[in-house]
C-alpha cells in the first residue's frame, strides 16, 4: 500500500510542478502530507490525481506556452549575462556566432 501512494505521491509532484502549482496550493491536499497508509489514503490519492490530470489536459496549452515563456526568458537572462562579460569578444570557438545564431 505505501509503495503505492508513494508512486501517486511522485506522480502528483510532477503534475503540480507542470500546473504551476505554489507551495500554498500543494499544502490543500493534506493527505499528500499523512503517513498513516490506508485503503482511504489511496482513494483519496487516486481521486487528487484523476482531477489533476483532467485539470492539466483541459489547460495543457496554457501550461505549455508558460513554460517556453519561462525557457525563451532563461535564455534571455543568460545572453544578458554573457552580453556584460568583456571576454566575450576573444572569439573562441566562435561564441559570437553561436549567439547570434540563437
Amino acid at each position: 500500500m505505501k509503495k503505492v501512494i508513494e508512486a501517486i505521491r511522485v506522480e502528483l509532484a510532477r503534475y503540480w510542478n507542470q500546473c504551476f502549482y505554489s507551495q500554498e496550493q500543494r499544502q490543500v491536499f493534506a493527505p499528500y502530507y499523512a503517513e498513516d497508509y490506508t485503503e482511504n489514503l489511496l482513494q483519496l490519492h487516486d481521486a487528487e490525481i484523476v482531477w489533476l490530470r483532467n485539470y492539466y489536459e483541459v489547460h495543457k496549452e496554457l501550461f505549455e506556452g508558460v513554460q517556453k515563456w519561462e525557457e525563451s526568458w532563461r535564455l534571455f537572462l543568460e545572453f544578458e549575462r554573457k552580453a556584460s562579460d568583456p571576454s566575450r569578444f576573444t572569439n573562441q570557438g566562435g561564441n559570437l556566432l553561436k549567439e547570434e545564431k540563437q
